[in-house]
Parts: structure tokens; sequence; C-alpha cells
């Protein structure tokens, strides 16, 4: 399953990703670790392996859906996107994302995070789907902020990062939202090209 848009392409992820996946995020450690508890000194190939093998699990059951981003041009990993589990009962999620540093600040993430909502949306036709971040995490904000997500609440000290707890801002969009912006975020991000959305 895969779901192209201008510049990259997100596509779930095979446990043959897992050496990919570990030399993205441990060349990027430094950085993600600190927003990113699960990040340690280094993440290991079998530790990584693992993970991969619970997502395809889970992406086989519909509990959840993990994707990896990739360059179009180069088919190189950068980062990964994903949903935490689905409420089936309430058809609702939450969504992740990071960005390996040396593809962080370019757009990446936020041409990702347009291409999970469709999927999210058209696909899954989930009805909420909610993002939430620290407040000292100006970057995440950004891409939740840019991508149309409605401030609802500020969780306070609900984020623990070492011995320190950190308030989380939390946002929410909802699917006759996101189809009335829809287009908006086509134009955008995706240079005015519907996400093309492959099932097979």
């Amino acid at each position: 399953m895969r779901v192209d848009g201008e510049r990259i392409y997100i596509r779930v992820y095979d446990v043959s990703d897992a050496p990919a996946v570990t030399n993205a995020i441990n060349s990027s450690a430094a950085e993600l670790r600190v927003w990113l508890p699960w990040v340690g000194e280094k993440i290991s190939l079998k530790y990584e392996e693992e993970f991969l093998r619970q997502a395809v699990e889970q992406m086989r059951e519909s509990r959840a859906f993990s994707f990896a981003v990739f360059l179009k041009h180069t088919d190189e990993l950068i980062g990964g996107v994903g949903t935490h589990p689905i409420d089936w009962a309430n058809f609702k999620t939450e969504i992740g994302y990071w960005m390996s540093t040396a593809h962080s600040g370019k757009g990446y993430a936020v041409e990702a995070c347009v291409l999970l909502l469709e999927f999210l949306f058209s696909e899954l036709k989930l009805h909420r789907v909610v993002a939430s971040a620290a407040e000292g995490n100006t970057a995440s904000l950004r891409v939740i902020e840019k991508i149309g997500f409605a401030f609802e609440a500020v969780q306070r000290e609900a984020f623990l990062i070492g011995s320190v707890w950190h308030n989380l801002r939390s946002y929410a969009l909802l699917q006759d939202e996101y189809r009335a912006q829809r287009q908006s975020l086509y134009e955008k991000f995706l240079g005015g090209t519907r996400p093309k959305i492959r099932l097979a």
C-alpha cells in the first residue's frame, strides 16, 4: 500500500526496511531524542526488525497503519508517519511522524502528513484525527498547524522526557473539515495534484 505525493511517497513498512529505518534514526538520534523518548543512544537492527514485524501485523489487522517516507526521485527512506491504535468504535485515531535530520526543514513532514490524512479520511473513512506535540516542539507544532488542525487543549505535564514533564498541545481535524480544505492542501503542499493511493 502506497500514497504518492509531489516530492515523496509513503509506503506501509516491510520488515526488509529495518536496515534503512535503523540508519535513518541513528544518524538523527541526537535531534530526534529531544522530543521522542523512544529514541535512545542507538537503535539496534534487532529492535527495529521487531518493531516493523509488529507494525506489519497491526496493519494486516487494521489496528494501526505505519508508513515509511521516501523521496520519489531516489527512493531514499527519510522518515516515518503513521497512526496510533485506531478506535474503530468512534472512527478516530492520533497520528505521529518523524523525519531524518538531513531532510528536516524542507516541508517533507507536512507533505507526508497530507498523504496520510488523504488515506485516513478517504480510504478508512475516519471521522476524527488527533495530533499532539510538546509546547516546546515548535517544528512539530508548525506541521500540525499548517495542515489545518484546530487547537483544542493543553494537557498539563502529560509528556515525560527523561525526568522533565512537558505540557502537550492537542489538536484535531474532523472529516468534513478536511474535505473543505483538501484542495487547498493539495495546492499548497502537493503542487496542486491529488495524492494517488495504491492499495495493492
